[in-house]
């Protein structure tokens, strides 16, 4: 059967577009180039050029992945939108302001293109400690073994990623003359920003799929074509009879 050259472009030019309309979820993205042994929640990165990119996220709550073909990471944590850090002139890494905690090099977060405030990582309980003790500033953390969960974020499913508990640590002084101090805890309150007076909507995940659609139009021009094929002849000779 031949199928007319019209429907055939057209259903080539509706499958072309699958590649840009499954690429939408990973728009906001950059490159980490790490010149030193640099940590983000739950891994170390080596020296190397990484991509970075949010590929889910629900109000304040994103879901970051950081991929390096060359070094073998393909990796998944969590993050804050937090307004209150200052942004810098141009999207990309935003570093904590104090002395590496522990000795390592810890990224606070980053700023995504589309995105209006920086992303704060989550980090794991005993990493988001290590921090606090050398910044004077509230850590978001997560605590998944306590909740039953996998102890590390990669090993957790989507699900766990959103509905894990998130923290606030910070560095306090348990009591006169303590120089070491202690960490305070407090549960993190997400809230959807919105404008006074205006209804709360949340952004909704970005997991959808036009490929259904697609394919559906594909079959439905394909099926035309068959019908045009078959009462063509008809057609004609009515036409001329």
């Amino acid at each position: 059967m031949l199928i007319p050259r019209k429907l055939l472009w057209c259903n080539i030019a509706i499958l072309g577009l699958s590649p840009q309309l499954a690429a939408g979820a990973g728009r906001d993205s950059g490159k980490l180039v790490a010149s030193e042994p640099t940590t983000i929640p739950g891994l170390t990165l080596r020296p190397g050029a990484y991509h970075i990119r949010v590929v889910d996220h629900l109000a304040e709550r994103f879901i970051v992945r950081v991929d390096g073909p060359k070094n073998g990471v393909h990796y998944s944590f969590l993050a804050l939108e937090n307004p209150a850090i200052p942004k810098p002139g141009t999207p990309g890494p935003v570093a904590w302001g104090h002395a590496p905690a522990a000795g390592k090099e810890y990224l606070r977060g980053w700023l995504f293109p589309g995105v209006p405030a920086v992303v704060e990582f989550v980090y794991p309980k005993a990493e988001a400690v290590d921090i606090a003790k050398s910044n004077q500033a509230r850590v978001p953390a997560i605590d998944p073994a306590s909740e039953g969960k996998p102890p590390l974020i990669k090993g957790m499913s989507k699900s766990d990623l959103e509905l894990v508990t998130l923290w606030l640590l910070s560095s306090t002084q348990v009591g006169p003359g303590d120089s070491a101090g202690g960490i305070q805890a407090e549960r993190y309150q997400e809230q959807v920003a919105s404008a006074p007076q205006k209804p709360v909507i949340p952004r909704l995940p970005q997991t959808g799929s036009n490929l259904p659609l697609i394919g559906l139009l594909a079959g439905f021009s394909v099926l035309m074509a068959m019908a045009i094929r078959i009462f063509r002849p008809a057609y004609l000779k009515r036409m001329h009879g």
